[in-house]
């Protein structure tokens, strides 16, 4: 009796650390897990299904910038492939200055 409390006594602690470091984020492609900058419960678990604006910049900046960077850039990079029918180079610089002028709106929110 006194191992197996002492076993979920560690396990609970191993749990509890876990979740310290990590964001866990269900998305519509699936459930991704990202290192946290700091040791918080903060946002451990995000789903991100359907978010707008809003939710966007009421996270904090690690999540947002891994969901719009690594999940929604090449989606928002085919896009603008198939609409405008140009060349990659030219989707990328239509990306990056919407990416730019996105981030430029944000940082002048938060200060």
């Amino acid at each position: 009796m006194k191992q197996t409390f002492i076993l979920l006594t560690c396990m609970l602690l191993l749990a509890s650390v876990l979740l310290l470091n990590v964001h866990i984020i269900r998305t519509d492609y699936g459930t991704d897990m990202i290192m946290k900058k700091n040791m918080t419960f903060q946002d451990t678990y995000v789903d991100a299904r359907k978010w707008s604006l809003a939710d966007y910049l009421s996270h904090g900046s690690r999540i947002r910038n891994y969901l719009i960077c690594e999940k929604h850039y090449p989606r928002l990079l085919r896009q603008t492939r198939q609409r405008a029918g140009a060349s990659a180079d030219a989707a990328k610089d239509a990306l990056r200055s919407a990416e730019i002028s996105v981030r430029k709106w944000i940082s002048e929110k938060f200060e």
